[in-house]
């Protein structure tokens, strides 16, 4: 007997729900986009009306008719949102990052583990082709060394994201970018347990990092280029020379058509979710410690309370 579509319901009305979410929801197979939610109502009825679905203005009642949430929204309003989702039994797709602070982060891990729902987060490295190969073919056991850059002019005049509100706050750029940057190197070396993170005159963020297996890594984030400006490698080195991925552009839509089929197996068998959530969850301890670090100069140690809770709880 085939399971019924998961119904789903896309949370946000800004430019990237309605360019990336609930188009590639709409086309992907066993899911059924059934309702857009948010507080502008005026903004709930146009894309409604574009997309031919629900909209929605009550979050309890768009909770009653779906069995998912997939969240486009601004990182201080997404975790109180997830939490009630998670709560009520609802699958979740979170954008990065989670959260802005351990404490919201730990009180999202803390649902999930009291609750048997699947949880993706929109790590978008991971749903790419190109980058996902390349990091499952580094030998993570052999890997000593890893760096990463992202470079972009996603915050000038003319970006699509110059007048999103949350990212033109103070140390904005480093939990905007900073998930793209850290998630082949935790993908591939794991856990963090020190950063070092410094600004030079011109904005340009640099890191180095210390994992939990000794290995090390850097990593470098801007966003003072041009709009429409994106330059991005990965590199990792096991001692036997420099593998290098110079990053392309890439199909957000069917990207985050991936993160979808992910969270539908997960809705079936939600333990490996969590495994890959750990990730988004450790992002936001080591970018709080990052932070830190940017204050007061010095190198910070990295929690990995989150971390290590997600992970027990898919092992249990």
């Amino acid at each position: 007997m085939s399971r019924p579509p998961l119904r789903i319901a896309v949370c946000g009305t800004a430019h990237w729900a309605e360019t990336v979410h609930i188009p590639a929801l709409q086309a992907a197979p066993d899911i059924d986009l059934v309702a857009v939610y948010g507080r502008n109502a005026d903004r709930v009825a146009a894309l409604a009306d574009k997309f031919g679905i629900a909209g929605l203005t009550d979050f309890d009642e768009t909770l009653a008719q779906v069995d998912a949430l997939s969240f486009a929204l601004p990182p201080n309003i997404q975790p109180a949102l997830a939490i009630k989702a998670i709560s009520a039994g609802k699958h979740v797709i979170l954008e990065k990052p989670i959260a802005t602070t351990q404490e919201e982060a730990l009180a999202i891990c803390s649902a999930l583990v009291a609750s048997p729902v699947a949880a993706v987060c929109f790590l978008t490295r991971r749903y790419i082709p190109e980058v996902a190969a390349f990091i499952a073919e580094t030998d993570a056991e052999k890997t000593e060394f890893g760096a990463s850059s992202f470079r972009s002019g996603g915050m000038a005049p003319g970006s699509p994201y110059a007048n999103s509100v949350w990212r033109q706050a103070e140390g904005a750029t480093l939990w905007d970018v900073g998930p793209h940057v850290l998630t082949p190197l935790l993908d591939v070396l794991g856990p963090i347990a020190q950063v070092q993170l410094q600004r030079d005159e011109g904005g340009t963020l640099t890191a180095r990092l210390t994992h939990s297996n000794h290995a090390t890594s850097r990593f470098e984030i801007s966003q003072n280029g041009e709009a429409g400006s994106l330059l991005e490698t990965y590199a990792f080195d096991a001692g036997d020379g420099e593998r290098r991925l110079q990053g392309k552009p890439y199909d957000r839509v069917a990207a985050f058509g991936r993160a979808a089929a992910e969270l539908l197996a997960g809705a079936e068998e939600p333990r490996p979710t969590r495994l890959r959530f750990a990730a988004a969850a450790h992002i936001v301890e080591v970018l709080t410690a990052a932070s830190a670090s940017l204050q007061n100069g010095e190198p910070v140690k990295v929690e990995r309370n989150l971390y290590d809770n997600i992970l027990a709880s898919a092992a249990s």
